[in-house]
């Protein structure tokens, strides 16, 4: 009858149901997280293990925690070890000395280092435009 289970022995395809045509693959779900963003990058689904264990997709999007070293995604190891960018590129132009990165609380609000160039002539010291930085 239809939407009875069965066993397709391919693990990772979900619930395997009957359809209106014979017990054909009509999976519901999916076990395995994949791809989500989070700081595993080894979520996917290992037909041999039989487990959520092999390496999410190259590339894919996740979050090791640290907000100053830029965009996070997936190596081929299974790893977030990936990092692209910075997300706070420090002093850009005027006297606001306070454009770098912040890690504590993940914003760009941090002094930018003493000596920067800020305004005509004068220097980010402490976290202010100086005249000079003793």
């Amino acid at each position: 009858p239809i939407g009875t289970s069965f066993d397709d022995v391919i693990s990772f395809t979900g619930s395997d149901r009957c359809d209106d045509s014979c017990c054909c693959a009509n999976h519901a779900g999916y076990p395995c997280p994949g791809p989500d963003g989070d700081n595993d990058c080894s979520e996917s689904c290992n037909e041999t293990a039989n487990n959520c264990t092999a390496s999410d997709p190259l590339d894919s999007s996740c979050n090791d925690g640290v907000f100053c070293n830029g965009t996070d995604t997936c190596d081929d190891s299974g790893s977030c070890a990936n990092h692209s960018g910075n997300p706070c590129p420090g002093h850009n132009t005027g006297p606001d000395c306070k454009d770098s990165c912040n890690e504590n609380d993940d914003l760009c609000n941090a002094n930018d280092a003493n000596g920067t160039p800020c305004d005509t002539s004068k220097v980010c010291c402490n976290g202010s435009c100086q005249a000079s930085c003793p």
